[in-house]
């Protein structure tokens, strides 16, 4: 198990991540922030166009406590598992190392999960897209069939059956933000399991591929354990397309959000960690955590 006590200057190396941690925790406060007082932009609509006239679906594949357990949670669960099990196999002369993977991992996975709400809460707040069951949480005062063809109509007309929460959320459907939550957190899992098991580095530090291409099978090698890669992108994708099935997203939603995530999570896991293509690939990118023990930076 993991200890500070023995530690030295551990108090210098965490004042240094200060200021990281008050804008990470201030990104969460603004996106949460805008989500419960901002109003989405009120796009007009016509009573006939098929696109929102879906029905609206009571039980979500995944609702918003699935999201967080499985795209949040669970991902972090995992990658302190992994640290901490590193940690016991790897021995107690290595403590402060282990210590700060497992800080630096907690930093960017959340600075990146924030910058993800951040971003997506903006965009859905400023397009303003009608969801393909919009008309159901509208519930027009005008029947569809009287209405004047191509008549565009605004939220005056909405008797809003279910609750205004459910109706100002009828007009946020781009980006979808399950598809982007659910990218970022195992987009980041993925990356930072091929960094710390070594997944895609080379065997051998030594080699370079270009000039001695006979010994390129000693670079890079396919093996199984790479497999483990399409672990993290399969459940990133089940929960992506559960919006479409839930008819909360169209494609569009879906593929923007997917793409967010993804883009969020692969830029701040880069600005943290070294590349998984290196052969120090489980190595961050600050040494800063030797202020709390004296002894070299070598590769985990």
């Amino acid at each position: 198990m993991l200890s500070f006590s023995p530690l030295e200057n551990c108090g210098e190396y965490l004042k240094a991540y200060i200021p990281t941690w008050i804008v990470t925790g201030a990104i969460f406060a603004i996106s949460f922030i805008m989500e419960l007082t901002c109003e989405p932009f009120k796009r007009h609509f016509v009573l006939s166009d098929p696109s929102i006239s879906y029905p609206f679906s009571y039980h979500e594949r995944f609702n918003d406590t699935n999201l967080w357990l499985s795209a949040v949670i669970v991902p972090y669960v995992v990658m302190i598992w992994i640290s901490l099990l590193k940690h016991l196999f790897g021995g107690e002369q290595n403590t402060p190392k282990y210590a700060h993977v497992i800080h630096i991992t907690t930093l960017a996975f959340f600075l990146a999960m924030g910058i993800n709400g951040f971003v997506t809460e903006f965009l859905k707040l400023r397009i303003g897209k009608l969801r393909p069951d919009f008309l159901e949480r509208c519930g027009p005062t005008i029947d569809s069939s009287a209405a004047l063809i191509g008549k565009v109509y605004n939220e005056t007309i909405c008797s809003k059956p279910l609750g205004e929460i459910l109706f100002k959320d009828g007009f946020k459907s781009c980006p979808s933000g399950h598809s982007s939550f659910a990218w970022c957190g195992f987009n980041f899992l993925n990356l930072w399991i091929s960094g710390q098991l070594h997944l895609h580095s080379p065997l051998d530090q030594d080699i370079d591929p270009i000039a001695n291409p006979s010994q390129n099978s000693k670079y890079h090698r396919f093996h199984l354990l790479q497999l483990v890669n399409l672990v993290p992108i399969g459940c990133a994708l089940q929960i992506s397309l559960s919006r479409s099935q839930d008819y909360r997203h169209d494609f569009i939603d879906i593929s923007l959000g997917s793409f967010i995530g993804f883009a969020v999570s692969t830029f701040i896991y880069c600005q943290f960690f070294r590349s998984i293509f290196g052969y120090h690939s489980s190595e961050t990118k600050f040494s800063d955590y030797q202020v709390m023990n004296s002894y070299n930076d070598i590769p985990l």
